[in-house]
């Protein structure tokens, strides 16, 4: 699970609306891997980009949907249901928000 202070700061940034649209890919990746481990009993750097969100790290549909939420929040973005069925991996989520904020 994400520590107390990476959770604070999650938290901080998504009240205090930082601006996503400088972040770099890794900064995405990382910030993504932080999200995911809200919901799943992972240590961020055990997290492979290209892990399974399901098979890999066990994400059921109630979490998934957690995550997309929080990922939509923090990012301030909207997530459709068509591109939601796309993600496969931590990847291709990572591309997605990095295509979509920049």
């Amino acid at each position: 699970m994400m520590t107390l202070d990476r959770s604070i700061k999650i938290n901080n940034n998504i009240n205090n609306n930082v601006n996503c649209r400088n972040l770099d890919y890794n900064e995405i990746g990382e910030i993504c891997k932080d999200l995911i481990t809200d919901y799943v009993d992972i240590d961020p750097n055990d997290i492979d980009l290209n892990s399974n969100l399901i098979f890999d790290l066990g994400i059921d549909s109630f979490s998934l949907v957690a995550i997309i939420a929080s990922i939509e929040d923090y990012f301030r973005i909207k997530i459709n249901t068509v591109d939601l069925l796309s993600f496969s991996t931590v990847n291709d989520a990572i591309k997605y928000i990095y295509n979509k904020i920049n």
